[in-house]
Parts: structure tokens; C-alpha cells; sequence
């Protein structure tokens, strides 16, 4: 398992999160593909993370080369509203938690049109019941589904209160996402949040998908192809390869540390 160790700042981190994070000298992580599943792609991909007094905090940067100047285009939560689609056909960022001794990690998925897919999943039978057997158009239901020997509830009614806003500029595509801990059932009200223990483990992982041509070339910013080159934080030293994210056995570890100094 990947070990990160990611602060609490005693701050607020929902608006200008970047410069919070820069400000505080948080460090970069850095996305790899998965053995065998980088289709030939070389693209840096990487992200900076902390906690705050209301949520979590992410600040990525991820390398688009040869998308066009009219690709380029901003796009925000509180603009583009979406119902839930299927973002993982399409070029796209994830990020997966799991709190300490949950049965349940949480999903967003955000692509470059600005969409985003969120959802919990239950990693244990009993806590979900499916409620459909294939996926859904806007997403929606529980599916259960097998992975890597495990099977897993995704429940696509959940609604999470995060908020993004996101550029592609060129040769990079930077995306700042914010979520509170009331997602995680840390509080009962956003006005009274209750940040992790110091010192508790939480594990989880960041993705990418970038999908290509047959050819390996990288396709437009909504393009679809059957062909993906996949990167993440999960550790497949020593297991076999399933080229799936959704392996929580897998999860780096995130370790909180909580920060005193203003």
C-alpha cells in the first residue's frame, strides 16, 4: 500500500483552494499508469491535497498535449449542472475515499466538459440492495458489480455536496475540487464541521483516464474510444493486474496531520 500523509490546514479551503494549498507548501502527488495499461502515453498528472476546517481540498494538473486552442473552455459546478453520466467513456479525473473504518468509499468523477458522476459504494453485502442490473441513463439505482473477486454496491442515488471549478488551457487542463466533510458523515450541519482525528488512517485513491485512438494518439476533450490509458495510486506490487479502479484492497493509505501554525 502507497502511504501519503495529507494536512489539516486551520483554515477554510472551499474558495481559492490552489492558492491555500501553494501557500502552505503542500506537496504534489504524482499520478503513474498502471503496469501495462498506458497505451504508449507519457502524460504528467498530478495533484495537491489537504484538509481544512470545512473539507477536503484538491488542486490538479494534468498534462493535455495536442488539444486544440478551441478545446480550451472553463467550466464550474455552480455553472454547468448536469445529471449523472457516465464520465468514464470520456477524458476524466477521480477521486475515491474511504474514512477510517468505513464500509463505504465515496466517488467523483469529473470529466472535461465539466460533468460529474458521484456516488458511495458499499463494500460489503447487506448495506445496499441492487436495484438495477446494467447501467443507466442518467446514472441512477444501485448496481452491484465483481471486481477483482469482490463484490461492490455503487450507489448512484447519493448526492454529494462538493463543488469544482475547472480550466483547459492549452497543454493543461487544471481542475480545483472541493468536499465537505459532511459528505463523509463527519457533521451534521456544513456550519459545524468535524475534521478526522489526528493521526487517522484513511485510504483511497486519485485516477485518470485518458482515452486514445487505436493508434495511441489521444482523443478529443469529450471524445469516446474503446481504448483507455489508465493512472492511479493503486498499488498492484505483487497482485495480478485487472486494469479496474475500483479496487479498494489496493487504496493508498492517507494519513491526517493536523496543522497548528496560521
Amino acid at each position: 500500500m502507497l502511504d501519503f500523509t495529507l494536512p489539516i490546514l486551520p483554515i477554510t479551503v472551499r474558495q481559492d483552494s490552489d492558492k491555500k494549498l501553494q501557500r502552505y507548501e503542500v506537496p504534489g502527488i504524482e499520478l503513474d499508469f498502471i503496469p501495462e495499461n498506458d497505451c504508449g502515453r507519457k502524460e504528467f498528472t498530478g495533484a495537491f491535497v489537504a484538509g481544512g476546517k470545512d473539507g477536503i481540498a484538491f488542486s490538479f494538473c494534468a498534462e493535455v498535449p495536442g488539444f486544440r486552442k478551441k478545446e480550451s473552455a472553463s467550466f464550474s459546478s455552480d455553472s454547468n449542472p448536469q445529471p449523472k453520466s457516465w464520465v468514464f467513456n470520456h477524458h476524466c479525473l477521480e477521486v475515491f475515499i474511504q474514512p477510517e473504518d468505513s464500509s463505504f468509499y465515496y466517488g467523483w468523477e469529473i470529466d472535461m466538459a465539466g460533468s460529474c458522476l458521484d456516488y458511495r459504494v458499499a463494500m460489503k453485502e447487506g448495506l445496499l440492495e441492487a436495484t438495477c442490473s446494467s447501467l443507466t441513463n442518467p446514472a441512477s439505482g444501485v448496481l452491484m458489480q465483481e471486481i477483482g473477486g469482490q463484490k461492490l454496491f455503487f450507489d448512484y442515488d447519493w448526492k454529494s455536496n462538493a463543488s469544482w471549478k475547472m480550466e483547459v488551457e492549452e497543454e493543461f487542463w487544471y481542475l480545483e475540487l472541493f468536499i465537505p466533510w459532511t459528505d463523509f458523515g463527519l457533521a451534521n450541519t456544513i456550519e459545524n464541521p468535524v475534521t478526522p482525528a489526528d493521526g487517522s488512517l484513511w485510504r483511497g485513491t486519485i485516477n485518470r483516464i485518458i482515452p486514445v485512438t487505436a493508434s495511441g494518439s489521444p482523443v478529443s476533450a469529450e471524445g469516446e474510444s474503446e481504448k483507455q490509458a489508465l493512472q492511479s495510486l493503486l498499488d498492484f506490487d505483487g497482485v495480478e493486474i485487472v486494469p479496474r479502479f475500483h479496487q479498494p484492497q489496493l487504496f493508498a493509505g492517507f494519513r491526517w496531520q493536523k496543522l497548528e501554525r496560521e
